[in-house]
């Protein structure tokens, strides 16, 4: 069993945060997992972005009857700014780990929605 990202990219608006469409494949990859801060299958050592954060004051987990969120993951939520992201020095690929192109792929589209919006939100959880 593995672990999936659960995920939404955010603009700011007058009423708050909104939600916009990206073209981030979400492939797993336990280095981008890692860096944005999940420690538990951090076999490299990268060094988060930060700390994980829970989710912003704005969302609430929504529980279903088997106790899990669907929408935000069942652990480990947290946000972040591109700000933050494109700030960060992205981690880079080892022992041939075909997931680091994953990275560079989150990378870009951080980059794109930022030219495209300003500074966004992206709002994560874990799943498995």
């Amino acid at each position: 069993m593995g672990v999936d990202m659960n995920y939404e990219f955010q603009k700011k608006s007058p009423k708050g945060w909104d939600r916009v469409n990206d073209n981030f494949s979400n492939d797993r990859s336990y280095l981008l997992y890692s860096w944005l801060g999940l420690d538990a299958r951090n076999t490299w050592g990268v060094a988060a972005i930060t700390p994980l954060r829970g989710l912003p004051d704005d969302i609430e987990l929504q529980w279903d009857e088997d106790g899990c969120d669907d929408y935000w993951g069942e652990h480990s939520q947290t946000w972040l700014l591109s700000d933050e992201i494109l700030a960060s020095t992205s981690p880079v690929a080892i022992e041939d780990d075909e997931p680091g192109s994953v990275v560079a792929e989150f990378c870009a589209e951080v980059q794109r929605l930022h030219g495209l919006h300003g500074t966004v939100r992206i709002v994560l959880g874990f799943t498995g």
